[in-house]
């Protein structure tokens, strides 16, 4: 999962993955994930840090999940921003 401090691109940058709503000079790993079982979603639960430092500022996520229908074997799932 990767994730930048400030809101998603208004407009994704293609990539063979996908459209890729966080800007590549702000983004960050932020954790591995590791898919559950089956063809279906997996919810994601993280803490963030307890930061006066951290107020009022927005954050994008976006992961990249492997994927035997997607043509580069992997691709972008939605991005979410909060």
């Amino acid at each position: 999962m990767w994730f930048q401090q400030g809101p998603l691109l208004a407009s994704p940058v293609t990539t063979p993955f996908g459209d890729l709503y966080l800007d590549a000079a702000l983004v960050r790993p932020f954790a591995p994930v590791v898919h559950g079982p089956g063809p279906g979603p997996t919810l994601v639960r993280m803490r963030l840090f307890a930061s006066t430092a951290l107020a009022a500022n927005g954050f994008g996520f976006q992961a990249l999940s492997p994927s035997a229908r997607a043509p580069a074997g992997a691709a972008w799932t939605n991005a979410l921003e909060r």
